[in-house]
Order: C-alpha cells, then structure tokens, then sequence
C-alpha cells in the first residue's frame, strides 16, 4: 500500500461519529441511533466513511484524509484494559491493549478492524510485576510467545532488550 495512507491506530470516535447505514438518509455523527437502526434493521454492516466501501481503497484514503484534516481531535490511540487473574490464574494480571485500524487493504480487503495484544505479567519475590508471555490476535486465532522470546522496539524502532515495559512498543510476532 501507498506510504501516503495512515495505518496507525485512531481513536474509535473517529469511526462511530463519521460512519453510516449505506442507504440511510441522516448525515454521519449520531452513533447510537445508527446502532439503533442497526438493530432494528437487521443489518450487519455500515460505512466507515460514507461514500468509501472496502472495495475502492483510494477514495476511502481521500474521504478519510478529508474528515482527518477537518477534525483533528482524532489522535492516534490505543486503548487498555487490565484484568485481574483469579482460580487458577491467580496472581497473574493481563493487559490488553486495543487497537482501532480504520482500513485493511492487504489480503481480505475490509473497513474497520480491532486488533489486540496482551502482555502476561507475574509477581516475583518482591512482590514486583514481571512479564511473561505476550499474545497477539488474529482473524482465525491468535499468537502467544514468551516474554524472551519478543522483540521490542523502542518509538524509534531501535530494538530494545532492556525489559523496561514503559518506555517500548511491541512487535511481538513480526521476525
């Protein structure tokens, strides 16, 4: 794909206040009646940008481009959640980290799609949080490596042995 397009994570507002029904006749921006009439319609399916199935990437890039530019409080984000283990899993904790890409042009052509990463953290001696597995989701399953095992980058894309989780990116699976 063309280096042009930005295929960071956005912030999922970005969707949920521009995206519509195909066919419907309100304007984008009023993201609970959409998933209202979702409901009510049965149907499956909207546009993330109006006017830009997945079928025609370039006019999905200028659509986006065009809302992008308009509203810049879409900032590029990912978002966590932190669970606590419990029965078995007790004393391990899980973060997940989500990530909303607007568009995926490579081998199924489609709007719209999560993406996840989990990082396993143990408790040693200390009492200190330690990694010790990641995981990665995928469209028909998922990733798991042990924390030795990942590779980590720091935000310049140097990579970093240090085990220092607040100051790397993860690219658990791409060597």
């Amino acid at each position: 794909p063309p280096l042009t397009h930005d295929y960071h994570p956005r912030d999922i507002r970005l969707v949920l206040e521009n995206a519509g029904i195909r066919g419907d006749k309100d304007e984008p921006g009023d993201w609970q009646i959409m998933l209202e009439r979702m409901e009510t319609h049965r149907r499956k399916r909207i546009d993330v940008v109006i006017g830009a199935g997945p079928g025609n990437r370039d006019t999905f890039w200028e659509c986006y481009a065009a809302v992008d530019k308009s509203l810049p409080k879409y900032d590029r984000r990912c978002y966590a959640h932190v669970v606590m283990g419990s029965g078995s899993y007790k004393g391990l904790v899980a973060i997940e980290y989500w990530y909303a890409y607007l568009y995926n042009d490579w081998k199924t052509v489609h709007e719209m799609d999560w993406e996840e990463v989990v990082v396993i953290l143990g408790v040693n001696r200390k009492g200190s949080e330690i990694p010790l597995a990641c995981g990665c989701s995928a469209h028909h399953g998922g990733y798991r490596l042990r924390w030795n095992r990942v590779e980590k980058v720091d935000y310049q894309g140097n990579r970093d042995d240090k085990h220092d989780t607040r100051s790397i990116r993860f690219t658990p699976f791409l060597s």
